[in-house]
């Protein structure tokens, strides 16, 4: 009895697991495009090993860059990595609408590629005061700008989505929602190859929406910056 009990409940539990998987299975192989059953989620370390890529952080950050559509959002406090600076110019060239906000003590700084951006006639804003530090380092991807803001956007998150793996060694599909990349790196030198630093890639539209409504908020506040 106790042995038929036992096979009983390992059949089911069996079943039951099997079930899961397959639902979960069939999730993960999902398209990408629909957006309803998939997150693009990343973390990048520099100076690590952890990475499953033989690319270097600044070609993984030029990998996102070069896979945008529509529209790329940066707030960064120093940018002077030239390739980023190169990757950035290739985008706004194919259409992709580039803005950038930055921080004015950083702005003309040696080796500042958001200079170069202005004198290459992308949007880029600043603050205007040297008592406090736009210390943001995060990048919007393919995000929809939020019309008529400041308003109250509904921040909901109806729809499961599971994380998928990702293959970080064929082409980028960014999903529908857009992504973002944020950490503590600056987009430096010293940052993406000695530095302990971290990327994170989301695709979380819930998590997406309060950094647009972040960057919205200091766009609208910053001055537009001149050579």
């Amino acid at each position: 009895g106790k042995y038929a009990g036992a096979v009983l409940v390992f059949s089911v539990g069996s079943e039951i697991l099997y079930r899961v998987w397959c639902r979960v299975y069939q999730c993960l192989k999902s398209d990408p495009a629909s957006g309803n059953k998939w997150e693009l989620n990343e973390v990048i370390f520099s100076n690590s090993n952890l990475n499953k890529t033989n690319e270097t952080t600044v070609d993984r950050i030029i990998h996102y860059i070069n896979s945008a559509k529509r529209s790329i959002n940066l707030a960064m406090y120093i940018c002077t990595v030239n390739n980023i600076y190169e990757a950035l110019m290739n985008a706004h060239q194919r259409g992709v609408q580039i803005r950038v906000v930055s921080c004015k003590s950083m702005t003309h700084s040696s080796g500042s590629q958001i200079q170069k951006l202005i004198g290459k006639g992308i949007e880029v804003r600043i603050d205007g005061s040297l008592d406090k530090l736009m210390h943001h380092k995060f990048c919007l991807i393919d995000v929809d700008w939020i019309e008529n803001f400041p308003t109250k956007a509904n921040l909901g998150y109806g729809k499961k989505l599971v994380d998928t793996p990702l293959d970080i060694l064929k082409p980028i599909q960014i999903p529908k929602s857009g992504i973002i990349l944020t950490g503590s790196m600056n987009w430096t030198m010293q940052a993406v190859t000695n530095n302990f630093d971290n990327i994170m890639v989301i695709s979380n539209q819930y998590i997406i929406k309060q950094y647009q409504m972040e960057f919205q908020r200091i766009w609208f506040e910053f001055s537009a910056a001149s050579n």
